[in-house]
């Protein structure tokens, strides 16, 4: 017989969270919505929006949709750290968030420790961000300590450091490798918190062995996002009678999209493949077009490019100098409007050049999209070959050759993404957020009992 699940009171520090935004929000948000079915939570954060204290907008939200079991707290930046993050609002001075960043922890610590003198709480969780380098300051509060999903330990490949703009590759490529090897190792905040956690969580198994080998802490491997629908059954491949242009944004009938129908005179709608992120350099969209322009034909799909970003009208002029014509450019468009279009793919595309696990992902694999990505990050260890394709990292000139030959093969058997797609919808039920619930509501347990011992 399943035991009951126990009821606990955690304190959650969720610095990102937001019900209409994507990645380190949807993180939040689909954590708070989930586990608050089976627990009561008090969640400390600090941006709904775009910048460290615009909370009005979750606000707002939660004045028309109060949340049984959930009480959330902002905690709104001080003066100091406003004016420092003004800085980076007005794009003077970008890295003066991370000083405004460090002080909001400072913040954050009194607020918990006022709360947790007045209240019984089982256990603290520090949910987002996922990055490592900034621990706050919780842990130092005698209660048990859950941490992560964490990541944030990797660093560009070397082999794909040609896809980074001459700049970028001192940026993202040296110094951040640099500064990202030397904190790992060496930061004596980073070090205390992992001492006092009882129980960690990675965000991917490169994560995982990193903290194993340098800082000998062990932890449990738990993608940080995963899957909101239950069901992963939506079809994917529409097919249409007469012609179809890039425009296209839905139609038809049969499941299987890119299986010529059998009626004589009917145009096949070409298939859609998707691209979803930021347009800067550590998505690495220019990997993509590279391997586009080296195919011979591009006839017969189409790529729906969704984001916006600093990159964007140079590499638009990149695709139209190397004649690409079969990319749509959508922009930054809301959610409901990325899911028409992945309702519509056949494909999910991912260049990044460092990852934990893109929101996109789970995004993709609900609607039965299956994944082709480069074979590192968190996508090494969420795809396999029943769900995704992963492209070998040996060589810049390997990757992109390798991208370009596995796309004309797909468009050319497109069968194959059918199987994917099946596969996908398998797959997807081990990352559903009914599974996740019930491990860590184990996984709460084992951190109460790890602080016992401790």
């Amino acid at each position: 017989m399943k035991e009951t699940i126990r009821h606990r009171k955690v304190l959650v520090l969720s610095y990102m969270i937001s019900p209409f935004r994507g990645s380190e929000y949807s993180v939040g948000w689909n954590y708070v919505t989930h586990m608050s079915v089976d627990h009561e939570l008090v969640v400390l954060y600090g941006a709904a929006g775009e910048h460290l204290g615009d909370v009005e907008e979750l606000e707002n939200y939660l004045a028309e949709h109060p949340m049984p079991n959930v009480r959330f707290i902002a905690v709104r930046p001080s003066g100091l750290a406003n004016w420092l993050n003004g800085l980076n609002r007005r794009g003077i001075f970008t890295y003066s968030f991370y000083l405004a960043y460090a002080l909001w922890h400072r913040q954050v610590y009194r607020v918990a420790l006022e709360l947790t003198r007045r209240e019984e709480f089982d256990l603290i969780h520090y949910l987002n961000p996922i990055g490592y380098r900034e621990p706050g300051y919780l842990w130092k509060i005698d209660l048990p300590y859950l941490w992560g999903p964490v990541g944030g330990v990797s660093n560009y490949p070397r082999a794909l450091w040609p896809a980074l703009p001459a700049a970028a590759k001192w940026k993202f490529g040296l110094l951040r490798s640099l500064i990202n090897n030397w904190q790992l190792r060496h930061n004596r905040r980073v070090a205390n918190a992992l001492k006092h956690t009882d129980l960690l969580l990675t965000a991917t198994t490169e994560n995982q062995n990193k903290f194993r080998s340098i800082h000998g802490k062990e932890s449990v491997y738990m993608p940080e996002n995963c899957i909101v629908t239950d069901d992963a059954a939506s079809p994917v491949f529409p097919l249409s009678s007469g012609s179809a242009g890039p425009g296209l944004s839905a139609a038809g009938t049969s499941s299987l999209h890119g299986v010529a129908p059998s009626a004589p005179g009917v145009a096949m709608i070409p298939l859609r493949f998707v691209w979803i992120g930021r347009i800067d350099a550590g998505k690495a969209l220019i990997i993509l077009l590279e391997a586009l322009a080296a195919m011979p034909d591009r006839s017969g799909f189409v790529v729906d490019i969704i984001g916006d970003g600093p990159l964007r009208p140079s590499l638009q002029d990149y695709a139209q100098s190397k004649g690409i014509t079969n990319l749509v450019w959508h922009g930054r468009v809301d959610r409901t409007r990325v899911d028409e279009l992945l309702s519509v793919a056949s494909l999910h595309l991912i260049t990044s050049l460092s990852e934990g696990n893109p929101t996109t992902i789970w995004e993709a694999m609900s609607k039965g999209v299956p994944t082709l990505s480069l074979d590192h990050c968190g996508m090494h260890d969420v795809l396999c070959d029943d769900c995704g394709i992963r492209i070998p990292v040996e060589s810049y000139t390997q990757v992109v050759e390798t991208l370009a030959t596995t796309l004309q093969e797909l468009v050319a058997e497109p069968g194959r993404l059918a199987t994917l797609s099946t596969g996908t919808r398998a797959c997807a039920r081990r990352y559903s957020w009914a599974a996740r619930r019930e491990q860590l509501t184990e996984l709460y347990t084992q951190t109460i009992e790890a602080w016992i011992s401790r």
